[in-house]
């Protein structure tokens, strides 16, 4: 509000004051094209492009100015080297127990395209990696977006944003460098026995399907390498694609003479839960690849079957998700051995879900596709949807007291059911996962890869900044060699091994959390060295199932949000307050609706007497 007082103080100031403005924003009517005589002000933008008709400049006709200002903005980078996986740090954090689904956190920036390259408008860079830092066996990487934007007065300004993940691959990265970092554990554990799934998700055009086809060849090189098989292994394949609720087998009928064998799929693939709760697919082909030439072959057909179509942003737009099942042998456990009684039990096989998923889409991306491309955009974006969902329920669930009073709707579509070892927190074996965000860095797409990158960050934080919570006595993840020794010499008392059976040998001064990371296939090894036989094997398989069994119960214990348990005393007490608290209520309407009933039967006699 203009006063007596300011009108004083500028009193024979007004031509100082108005040069003044005009010196700094430019002639009035002219904002944004006029040149700052201070240096300070925008440059003329007429380099790229030509201005508006209104006048007004947009980011794509300033290209050039961007391009100098990512480039002052862009941090110069000393990448520390990765001296240890993430992966088996993370598995290996014991704070809060055993954490049976753990997530390690990419992103991968895809570099410019040469079809991109001096195209101008805002077809530029402006998302890069940022700092790193390490302490201890945390790793911190960070992406920085630089979003180009204008000022109220026509300045060009980045607004920088930035997100931390456990590894973050700019555009100069290989697909030899994100397998040795990502993809090499996973191997490494699914042979071990453990689950392991790696998926990309991201706009379409944004590298998805080249990254995964990169770690899809590692992981073929790594099963079958001399260094790392260590025998002989047995390795099934099975490949199906996901479009919204229909399923399709992309190797039904395929079986190669000599290199590998294949049941034929009649009929639409199934995916559903068996009575033991875990994931079963009906209808799916398995085929078996006894060496690297053969697995090679059976992925290019599988790949080759995959719906694909050209878009506005991809002429080879994955319109599917695509998803490789390997199962993995145990060393030794090929088909060769036809000899060991099939009613012995063996251990399960380690597993590898490879998920190619199907690219993202706004609405501008798809405003020219056909009925048919509009549905298919349609389904993709629901079951992403639902993917996210899960993920933010997931990261939530996984707080103390979460459990209480989230769902994770991995139900809701058939790939989120198909990753329940990924969501469901009473999941019954290890299981790690790499989630890849990936995006483009071009300034056109800046508004969907940070849509990308903030749907996938937040998990990082949930998983790496964990709550102490009260420590649960029953969780044998917390017990010492000797209690966990205790546990097994009661497990095995009336068993007619148990004279043959040491604890203390099998526990070998190994605590609560390395007995319960030992893999299936490693508790076999461990009994079996002192029973062997079909005995030792069903000692081993009893034991490990009684050892999952309290782990799993340790997990989904109650409790309130500061982490402490909820005892059977305070959750009979906290129910009976909740009844009586709808009880209460209960009279409360009643008294309410009785009150309603004699208001109206009052105005319905003042209404037949007036």
């Amino acid at each position: 509000m203009v006063s007596d007082t300011l009108m004083d103080k500028w009193s024979g100031k007004y031509d100082d004051l108005y040069n003044g403005m005009i010196a700094k924003y430019g002639p009035i009517g002219f904002p944004t094209e006029q040149q700052c005589t201070t240096g300070k002000r925008m440059p003329k933008a007429k380099a790229k492009g030509a201005v508006q008709a209104s006048g007004k400049a947009s980011v794509a006709d300033l290209h050039d100015v961007f391009i100098k200002l990512v480039a002052d903005s862009t941090p110069a980078l000393e990448v520390a080297p990765r001296s240890h996986s993430m992966i088996d740090a993370k598995a290996g954090n014991s704070t809060n127990g055993l954490e049976t689904s753990t997530f390690t956190l990419c992103t991968r920036i895809r570099p410019t395209l040469p079809n991109e390259q001096g195209m101008g408008g805002e077809m530029f860079t402006c998302i890069v990696p940022g700092p790193t830092s390490v302490a201890g066996d945390e790793r911190t990487e960070t992406v920085l977006i630089l979003t180009p934007k204008l000022s109220m007065v026509g300045d060009p300004t980045l607004e920088p944003t930035s997100f931390a993940f456990d590894y973050t691959f700019g555009g100069e990265s290989t697909n030899d460098e994100v397998y040795a970092a990502v993809g090499a554990p996973l191997v490494r554990r699914a042979m071990a026995g453990s689950v392991g799934v790696v998926f990309a998700y991201g706009q379409t055009g944004s590298g998805k399907t080249h990254t995964m086809n990169g770690l899809m060849d590692g992981c073929i090189s790594q099963i079958y390498s001399e260094n790392s098989s260590g025998g002989k292994r047995q390795v099934t394949l099975s490949y199906i694609e996901v479009q919204g609720q229909k399923i399709n087998d992309c190797l039904a009928g395929v079986q190669e003479k000599g290199r590998g064998q294949g049941s034929t799929a009649e009929g639409v693939v199934q995916i559903g839960e068996g009575l033991d709760g875990g994931v079963m697919c009906r209808n799916l082909s398995e085929h078996i690849a006894t060496d690297r030439s053969g697995l090679e072959k059976l992925v290019a057909v599988a790949q080759s079957h995959r719906n694909t179509a050209s878009t506005e942003r991809n002429e080879g737009s994955s319109r599917s998700h695509g998803i490789a099942i390997l199962d993995i042998g145990q060393a030794g456990s090929g088909s060769d051995n036809a000899s060991i009684d099939s009613d012995v039990p063996s251990p399960s096989p380690g597993r590898l879900y490879i998920i190619d998923l199907a690219g993202s889409e706004r609405a501008a991306d798809s405003k020219e596709h056909t009925k048919q491309r509009m549905e298919e955009t349609k389904q993709i974006n629901l079951s992403l949807m639902s993917l996210k969902e899960c993920i933010r329920a997931r990261t939530k669930a996984s707080c103390p007291g979460g459990g209480l009073t989230v769902h994770v709707p991995y139900r809701r579509s058939k790939l989120t059911l198909l990753m329940k070892d990924v969501f469901d927190i009473g999941c019954a074996r290890l299981c790690s996962t790499v989630v890849i965000a990936a995006v483009s860095p071009l300034a056109r797409d800046v508004a969907h890869s940070t849509n990308t990158l903030q749907y996938a960050a937040p998990l990082r934080v949930a998983l790496g900044k964990q709550t102490k919570i009260e420590l649960d006595s029953r969780d044998p993840a917390f017990w010492t060699d000797e209690q966990i020794g205790e546990w097994l010499c009661s497990k095995t008392a009336e068993s007619l091994t148990s004279a043959c059976f040491d604890a203390k040998e099998f526990v070998a001064g190994m605590s609560g959390m390395q007995v319960c990371m030992l893999t299936e296939a490693e508790v076999f090894k461990r009994v079996q060295s002192q029973v062997p036989g079909s005995a030792g094997a069903s000692l081993a398989k009893d034991l490990y199932s009684a050892l999952w069994t309290l782990i799993v119960d340790a997990k989904t214990r109650k409790r309130n949000a500061k982490g402490k348990i909820i005892t059977e005393e305070e959750e009979a007490k906290a129910q009976l307050a909740s009844q009586a608290e709808f009880e209460a209520k209960k009279e409360l309407w009643k008294s309410r609706e009785a009150h309603l009933s004699s208001e109206l039967s009052f105005n319905d006699q003042g209404l037949s007497t007036g």
